[in-house]
């Protein structure tokens, strides 16, 4: 079991970097009230300082970390065309809620909620992993709202027999230990199947200092995050997208 982090968090520190370059890019993160129980942060351009003919794209993150931590990169190409917006899914970074629901549908319908509440009526949406669920149902609950849909990366047509042998490969029974793991060998086993080169040496407290500091808060809502997406992939039949 690995010990809690109690000196410099390298996490927290980065996660402050990543930050303040979505900053030199232009983007600032609001808080928003999509429901009564329920907070969305959400970084994206003030209105002011936007084009407002540009189509709006909202960039859905994976299961991984927060909107600071992924898409840093894609910031710069991707702003010369839309009007972009990054909000954090419940239970990842600012965003949060008391409601039990733990359902892909609930955080569609957060997301479409705080996009509304920021006065965007119809957006293009782009899911990544996790996300890529949740900009499934996104784009089939509000097909009046959002244009086009893209899903990168995503298990939404993973047979029973895929996550089998994704489970096999992660030496792990159930999809929670994998993907939110607590010990040193199941963060080193996420990594090598994350990544295509997976850092080659990892030192014990910069793995500690990972369990603590991305999956340590939210530890339980986060494990239910994935078995409410299991269980609803193993009793229902995806619905066809009209965008496709």
């Amino acid at each position: 079991m690995a010990l809690p982090c109690t000196s410099m968090s390298l996490v927290r520190c980065r996660e402050h970097l990543l930050s303040l370059q979505l900053r030199c890019r232009g983007l600032r993160q609001r808080i928003v009230q999509a429901d009564p129980e329920t907070t969305i942060a959400c970084w994206c351009t003030p209105s002011d300082l936007e084009d407002p003919q540009k189509p709006a794209l909202l960039l859905i993150h994976g299961f991984g970390g927060s909107s600071t931590w992924q898409w840093g990169k894609q910031i710069k190409s991707l702003r010369k065309h839309f009007r972009l917006f990054l909000p954090d899914l419940v239970f990842f970074g600012k965003s949060f809620t008391v409601s039990q629901h733990r359902s892909e549908i609930f955080q569609a319908e957060m997301i479409a909620s705080a996009m509304e509440a920021m006065g965007i009526k119809s957006y293009n949406v782009l899911g990544i992993s996790y996300g890529g669920f949740v900009a499934f149902r996104l784009a089939h609950i509000f097909q009046e709202r959002v244009e086009k849909v893209v899903i990168v990366s995503s298990g939404i047509c993973m047979s029973p027999r895929d996550m089998e042998e994704l489970l096999a490969r992660g030496n792990v029974k159930k999809v929670p230990e994998l993907f939110v793991p607590e010990t040193h060998a199941a963060v080193k086993d996420l990594l090598r199947l994350s990544f295509v080169k997976p850092p080659p040496l990892l030192c014990s407290f910069i793995i500690d200092d990972v369990i603590q500091n991305m999956y340590g808060t939210h530890r339980k809502e986060l494990k239910e995050l994935l078995e409410a997406l299991q269980k609803r992939e193993d009793e229902e039949a995806l619905p066809t997208l009209p965008q496709l």
